[in-house]
């Protein structure tokens, strides 16, 4: 069932009691995009998104944090298992953004924390 979603401003911060959650959760050809906003987990192995093949996601700004496992996976912006895709052109990150940067944009890491502006 193909939709879109927009989100211009919020906050969540998700608490779970297991591991393994996606914050956005694209699937079936349906389209999200995150202008701005503040997102937290309280868990090192949940991730932002999560995108099936055909969906997109779309993150322009918004500031997205989590605990560090220092695990290349369990560090990840997006969830590994994603087939869809991601495309990061603002917002800050505490983890690495860079490899789901659109073409023209950059990432910058200062004092723990990832800012993405075009170049």
């Amino acid at each position: 069932l193909e939709s879109d979603l927009t989100i211009n401003s919020g906050k969540i911060d998700a608490k779970h009691n297991n591991s393994g959650r996606n914050m956005f959760y694209v699937i079936g050809g349906s389209t999200v995009t995150v202008n701005d906003g503040t997102y937290k987990f309280d868990r090192t192995s949940c991730y932002f998104v999560y995108v099936d093949a055909g969906s997109t996601c779309y993150i322009n700004g918004g500031h997205f944090e989590k605990p560090l496992a220092n695990n290349a996976s369990k560090d990840s912006f997006v969830n590994p298992g994603s087939t869809g895709t991601v495309i990061i052109t603002g917002g800050t990150f505490n983890v690495d953004p860079t490899t789901w940067l659109a073409p023209g944009y950059k990432a910058t890491k200062s004092a723990g924390i990832w800012t993405v502006t075009a170049e």
